[in-house]
Order: structure tokens, then sequence, then C-alpha cells
């Protein structure tokens, strides 16, 4: 089914962020040292995310530039590379296409610790690097912020705008907006506020109709949904946040206005469902697990207006096809990178953008055509790093005092027997969240290469 696997390399070569996508060839040899140098673990990636734009004509990148991450994008058409945006004190954290010609993108700063970052703000600029505009500052952490415009999520309507939702008429509480990523102009969408509310859901259209919210002392949170517009919002659940109660979550709206739900029932993990618009109550299951959350996921088609998959994190990241031409090409790509856990997506256009890692694996990102079955690797996190030198990570289930099964993974040293290491664990935030997934991990790697074992 596969024509041909190859990079990037050539059409790069003579430009000048070429370095950016080009494979390191030549590092391995007879004379390098068992144990890969720190900074090979440690070192900024040199992409960490990849994006297709609507027509699938262009591919954005937030990539190396320099000291910092900034945005590069190319037409893949003529296999031409150019900068789009970066800065000299901060980095690219976040992007997303607004329509071919324009992105929003939010910052961070990699070279500063969590207590000096600043608020991300939010930024929007054309793929060729012009219009850049300030659409909310960056800030810091502890200001009251809630004023400022926050990214929700893209419209893919063919306009520059995106939704997003600010506190401009209450501090307290926060509006959902339709905002002109050229213009700066913001439409309010939500002027009769169920009351608190701090998260929405949006459907196809754009249009806010679920809601959460809360009382001021913070301790119920109030569910809210509508079937249009301009109708009233309707509580459809509510619940104690201070008792622990388990929450009911409105996730996303298909293509047709079905509302896909999360909650807890009769289960200590979270199954979706569907809503039932006629009861205003949770109906039909979609999906559920018996040992793992399922509460998201959900991988829309564009081009056939259909819910196409499930995605969940079980041992590893795993998505079960709802779509027949999905699961095949899932199967195709699977067996032409065998032992990677692989992720499809796509816009409008004729090209599938692949996730590609495993645990000896860091990130890469590939292009594929289902008509013409070519398979293109377009850019590597880490190409510094060999798999063959890295440590494996199994997933284990191990009992605590009381019984209860505490799932971990282990990563264990490349070389030796295994046996009488000493053991480092990683301790990660919580409690009530998953802390890791199955994956290349720098931590847990360098760890092993200097004859650890790690405990996750």
């Amino acid at each position: 089914m596969f024509t041909s696997i190859t990079s990037l390399t050539g059409f790069l070569r003579t430009r000048t962020l070429t370095f950016l996508f080009l494979i390191v060839h030549g590092h391995a040899s007879a004379q390098a040292l068992s144990q890969p140098p720190i900074e090979h673990f440690f070192r900024n990636a040199t992409a960490s995310d990849v994006a297709l734009s609507p027509s699938g004509r262009y591919l954005a990148t937030i990539a190396a530039v320099g000291k910092r991450d900034g945005i590069v994008v190319i037409d893949l058409d003529n296999m031409k590379g150019d900068l789009t945006t970066s800065y000299a004190e901060a980095d690219v954290q976040g992007m997303e296409w607004v329509n071919d010609d324009r992105l929003v993108y939010w910052l961070t700063d990699k070279q500063s610790g969590w207590g000096e970052q600043r608020g991300s703000g939010l930024f929007a600029v054309n793929r060729d690097g012009k219009e850049r505009r300030t659409l909310a500052p960056t800030r810091d952490w502890g200001a009251r912020v809630w004023r400022h415009p926050s990214f929700e999520q893209v419209l893919r309507d063919g306009s520059d705008d995106i939704l997003v939702t600010a506190g401009e008429r209450d501090e307290k509480s926060r509006d959902a907006y339709r905002l002109n990523t050229k213009t700066g102009r913001k439409t309010i969408l939500t002027f009769d506020n169920p009351g608190y509310a701090r998260d929405y859901i949006f459907d196809k259209e754009g249009i806010p109709r679920a809601a959460v919210g809360g009382d001021q002392g913070g301790q119920m949170v109030y569910y809210y949904v509508r079937d249009k517009a301009d109708e009233k919002w309707t509580e459809v659940y509510r619940r104690n946040a201070s008792l622990g109660e388990p929450g009911w979550t409105p996730v996303a709206f298909d293509f047709d206005g079905m509302l896909y739900v999360s909650q807890r029932v009769s289960s200590d993990t979270t199954g979706l469902y569907k809503f039932d618009w006629t009861t205003k109550k949770r109906g039909e299951k979609l999906a559920a697990h018996s040992r793992y959350d399922i509460g998201g996921g959900l991988v829309f088609d564009r081009t056939s207006r259909s819910l196409a998959g499930i995605r969940a994190q079980l041992d590893k990241a795993q998505t079960v096809w709802l779509d027949e031409k999905w699961t095949r090409w899932q199967a195709a790509i699977d067996g032409a990178l065998p032992g990677m856990v692989n992720q499809l997506s796509r816009s409008d256009g004729k090209r599938v953008l692949i996730s590609s890692f495993s645990d000896r694996a860091p990130r890469s990102w590939y292009l594929f055509e289902p008509e013409s079955g070519k398979l293109e690797r377009i850019a590597s996190s880490r190409p510094w790093i060999e798999p063959a030198k890295m440590a494996t990570q199994r997933f284990l289930r191990f009992k605590a005092r009381d019984g209860m099964e505490i799932p971990a993974y282990v990563t264990m040293p490349a070389t030796g027997t295994g046996k009488n290491l000493p053991l480092v664990t990683l301790i990660h935030g919580g409690p009530n969240l998953r802390g890791e997934t199955w994956g290349w991990n720098a931590q847990a790697q360098f760890l092993a290469s200097r004859g650890y074992a790690v405990l996750q």
C-alpha cells in the first residue's frame, strides 16, 4: 500500500531553517559512549507540535529557532518553508489554524521556572508572518486576569474568527465571544449567561449550548444546556464539589447536534454517554472501561461530518475507530510503523497527519496520502535519540496494603541483568489525576541510562 517513506531533507536543504527538520546522521560511531550525554535527554525538541491547515495544503510546526521555539509554515504543494513568527524572550507553546491564511497561538518561557512564568497571552498572525496581532496580553499568573480573552476553539468556517471566553462583565464569571483575529472585534454569544459560568461547550456552528457554572462560595457546581441559541438555559445536573460528589461533564457536540457527556455510573471510572434532549438526562452509553476513565477523545471527521473514533489512555494510548476507512488507514500505518503508537488526524484535505511515538522513540510526524499510499516523514522531535539505546517501559499493577491495585510504569536499564538495581520513584501531582502515560520520558530514560530502575 505504501510507495515510499521519505523525509523533507531534500527540499529544505537550501533554506536557513533546514536544520529544524533534518535527521541527524553519522552521530553514532564505534567510539560513541555507551551512555548518551545528559543534554540528549533534556535539550529542547527541534519540533514540538505539527498541524495541517484546513485544506491540508500547509503544514505548521512549532520548531526550534535558535534558542527559542517559533512557528514555521511549509507549503506542501511546492515544498517551501518559511519562518512565520518567533520571539527573542519567549517560546510559542501552542497553535491552531484559523483558516488557510491565519494562525492563532500562545506563549511560554522555557528558560524560566514555573514560578517565574507569565500568562501565555493570545496572538494571531498570517502564515507569511504579516498582520500579527495581540488578542490578549501576557501577564503574571497571580494577577486577576479573567477579563482577558482565553482561547477556546477555532471555527473553521472560512472566517478570521475564533471562539474565546472572557470575564468582561463579571470577574467571577465568563462569557463566550466570537473574536475576529484581524480586527480584535468581539461579539458576545452568552448575553443570557446562566450564572457564574466558567466553561462552555460549543456545537459545530460555534454556538455555546452547554455550560458549567457554580456558586459564589465555589462549593456547588451547576450544569446547563440549551437546544438552540435563542432558548433559555436549563439546569440538568448539580453536585457539591466540597463533598466529592461525582461530576457530570459535557464533552462535545457532533455535526447533528448530539451532545456527549462524561459521567461515573455505578463505577469508579467515567464513561461517555449520549445526552437525551427529550428527558434532559444522560442517555445511551457510547463507551466505558472498567479500569480507565473514558472522558473525551472524540475524533470527528469534517469531510463525512461524522464521529469517526474515540481515543483513550489505557495501558497505552488507543483509538477505536467507528469508521471503516479510518480502520483501514490505521491498520496500514501500524503495519508500516510497527511497535509505535500511531495517532491519525486530518483536516478537510486529502492528507492524513500521523503522530508516532513509543516508549523508546520520541515523537515523529508523518504525512499519509490514502489515494496514492504515500507515507512521508516530515519532522522529528528529537532526531539525535537512538531508540535502540533507549530503555523499555513496562506497564504493571501492584497491590497496596489495603488491597487496592495501583497501576504503574517501570523503566529498566537497556543493558545489564535487570536484577538488584537501585530504584527511583517519580511522583506526580494529584491525587485525583492520572500522572503518567506510556511513551518516551526524558527523566525516566536518563535515569535508566545511568543504571537505575524507574517507577512511575
